[in-house]
């Protein structure tokens, strides 16, 4: 069987595999540069990426070269417990769009997409997501013929250091340290993801898939731990924060991959004194500014902290999404 149906001549897709991580951020990077005039993703971030537990770079990776053995096109579609949700990015390298690359991986994305419904339980909703350049005409008109529809908008947002970033005022009673390897795992995991429950769209995990993609994102040979702060409340943790040593857009930054504060702390500043933490360390590591990504109309109002403490919007993604199968809808919606 043809592994993407309908790839112009002169074109081969193979599957995925860890020796073409380098190759296919380079291609990324290329698309995402001509598209919105800078690298979204780094080499470091994408192999943490298709290195996560139960991630199968093989299956959830397609690449397509040109005739000289170039990588010209990448797609995902990658989906995991309990399977609500089928997640897609990718992107065709300038000088070969235009030509039916593009719509050949995203047909294949969505073969992919379809093939996944059965894993979900039968009651279910699942639902095919795509991120993509709000701005993109190419990218919006495909999404809309293939049946997307925008339902959420992300902003990168950046910071370049001036000087000493202002220091951080951490609430009464909270104590903010890194993570210990081998101990805090398992609170920051589950923390995280409690605190990440807000989300719009957020779907749940199973407990122990919880736990071991923090491990990874701990663990990963290109990961920093010093980098990853718990907020401690005596024996609770209150919100953690975890940062990427290297940024995607800008590899002299660093990288703002999580930072959220559980319900019982929130207006009490906590988010706010995590991030300007963050900042310094940041800042005397010799990072020469900040990124992170943040949905547009995040229901806990992050776009307004990040704004108010100095962070610029960079770019704007939209979310497109598809229902594969109508049912019951695991994803959260508001702040119920």
């Amino acid at each position: 069987m043809t592994l993407v149906p309908g790839l112009p001549p002169g074109y081969s897709a193979e599957a995925g595999s860890t020796n073409a991580i380098a190759e296919a951020a380079d291609c990324l990077a290329a698309c995402s540069q001509a598209e919105i005039g800078y690298s979204d993703i780094s080499a470091e971030t994408l192999n943490a990426m298709w290195t996560l537990p139960h991630f199968d770079i093989g299956r959830d990776v397609v690449i397509v070269r040109d005739g000289a053995g170039t990588v010209v096109g990448v797609e995902t579609s990658e989906s995991r417990k309990p399977f609500a949700k089928v997640y897609s990015f990718g992107g065709v390298r300038p000088g070969h769009t235009g030509r039916g690359v593009g719509s050949a991986l995203m047909r294949w994305a969505s073969i992919e997409a379809e093939r996944r419904i059965v894993d979900a339980a039968p009651d279910i909703e699942v639902a095919h997501e795509v991120f993509y350049p709000a701005e993109h005409e190419p990218s919006q008109s495909l999404m809309s013929q293939l049946g997307f529809v925008v339902d959420r908008y992300h902003n990168a947002m950046a910071l370049e250091f001036d000087g000493p970033p202002e220091p951080a005022n951490v609430p009464d009673g909270i104590e903010i340290r890194q993570i210990r390897v081998g101990v805090d795992e398992v609170a920051g995991a589950l923390a995280a993801d409690e605190a990440f429950a807000d989300h719009y769209g957020h779907v749940p995990s199973p407990r122990e898939d919880l736990i071991e993609r923090f491990n990874h994102w701990v663990n990963h040979e290109d990961s920093d731990p010093s980098l990853m702060w718990l907020a401690w409340d005596g024996e609770e943790v209150a919100g953690n924060l975890w940062g990427w040593p290297i940024g995607d857009a800008n590899p002299e930054h660093g990288y703002i991959g999580s930072l959220g504060v559980r319900r019982p702390w929130r207006g009490r500043g906590l988010g706010r004194a995590l991030l300007l933490w963050s900042f310094s360390e940041f800042y005397e590591r010799g990072r020469t500014g900040v990124e992170l990504e943040v949905d547009s109309a995040s229901l806990t109002g992050a776009l307004g902290l990040y704004e108010s403490v100095g962070m610029k919007t960079t770019g704007v993604y939209a979310q497109g999404s598809r229902v594969l199968r109508p049912g019951r809808s695991l994803a959260t919606t508001d702040l119920a």
